[in-house]
């Protein structure tokens, strides 16, 4: 007698009937989220005006590198005009006070030239990507450098010479020039607009 075919479709003494490989466990998402990537996929491209920003914010970081370059080459005529200064507006006072005064007064021009481009150009690189605090960093320190710039090129000018001959002198100029027109375009409309949008997305 014929024996009907079990529930799983075969026969006694048949051959097992082989289950379909369970296909593998698909691999976790990548969790994509955060200001950065909302900046970019839901914002949008940044207007031209801040990339027009951004790269004169570069601009202005490299005027500042060829000054501190020819404020360190050119620092025993720089140090002998401060200690000039120095005994000018105090005759009595120690040649190696003044020494030091000079000295000191050099090293605090170079290292905000330096400081200033450096904060200014880790900002602006920031800003470009949508980082709405490195924007308002942006806005305060260059307004705060820019005034810094100026001061230090009064410091460090060869009154005997125009400004065209004063290598130094004339970069931080270029340089504080290049960073009030990063600063202005940074404020335009356009930039505005983007970086709240940006903003509601964080």
């Amino acid at each position: 007698m014929t024996q009907e075919g079990g529930p799983r479709g075969r026969s006694d003494g048949g051959a097992r009937v082989g289950r379909p490989e369970r296909p593998a466990t698909a691999p976790p998402r990548p969790e994509v989220g955060g200001e950065g990537f909302a900046a970019t996929i839901e914002v949008g491209a940044p207007p031209r005006s801040v990339t027009v920003s951004m790269w004169l914010w570069v601009a202005s970081a490299v005027a500042a590198l060829v000054a501190a370059l020819a404020l360190w080459l050119g620092q025993e005529a720089l140090r002998t005009r401060l200690a000039a200064a120095v005994v000018e507006q105090d005759p009595a006072r120690a040649a190696d006070v003044v020494a030091d005064a000079a000295r000191y007064a050099f090293l605090a021009a170079f290292g905000s030239v330096l400081l200033v481009a450096a904060i200014h150009l880790t900002l602006a690189l920031l800003m470009r990507v949508g980082r709405v605090w490195a924007r308002n960093l942006l806005v305060l320190t260059g307004a705060v450098g820019i005034a810094v710039v100026v001061l230090v090129q009064e410091v460090v000018a060869d009154r005997a010479g125009s400004v065209l001959s004063d290598l130094p002198r004339a970069a931080l100029l270029v340089q504080a020039a290049l960073a009030l027109a990063a600063l202005v375009a940074l404020l335009l409309p356009g930039p505005r607009r983007w970086f709240r949008r940006a903003r509601a997305l964080v």
